[in-house]
């Protein structure tokens, strides 16, 4: 198992190698800039013999916890480009996918 600093160094090579700059707005709070990385989509399992649902996956964003944020509310408002590039997209925190990292949090967006 990695230490914490071991954990912290893998966590910067990531963000500089795959890394994409957001800007993160709690509600009522001022922009924060900061790195955040894109993760695989989550595609909600359906119970099987129902009806085929058009439904876009849950998207999750990596934002790394510092002293300026260490966490991210629902609603938090997040500018980022898409996982395919393009231009700057506005995103809504609707929860949290995990909480136990230390050093991350995964973030569950939804476009606005």
């Amino acid at each position: 198992m990695p230490t914490l600093a071991q954990q912290a160094l893998m966590q910067r090579l990531n963000l500089a190698a795959h890394g994409v700059a957001i800007t993160l707005t709690r509600p009522g709070g001022l922009p924060i800039q900061t790195t955040g990385i894109w993760h695989v989509p989550i595609a909600d399992p359906q119970a099987f013999g129902t009806d085929f649902r058009r439904r876009e996956p849950r998207r999750v964003m990596e934002i790394p916890r510092d002293d300026t944020l260490d966490d991210v509310p629902r609603g938090s408002v997040i500018v980022a480009v898409d996982r395919d590039g393009g231009a700057e997209k506005t995103w809504r925190a609707d929860g949290l996918e995990r909480t136990d990292d230390p050093l991350r949090t995964y973030v569950l967006v939804v476009p606005t």
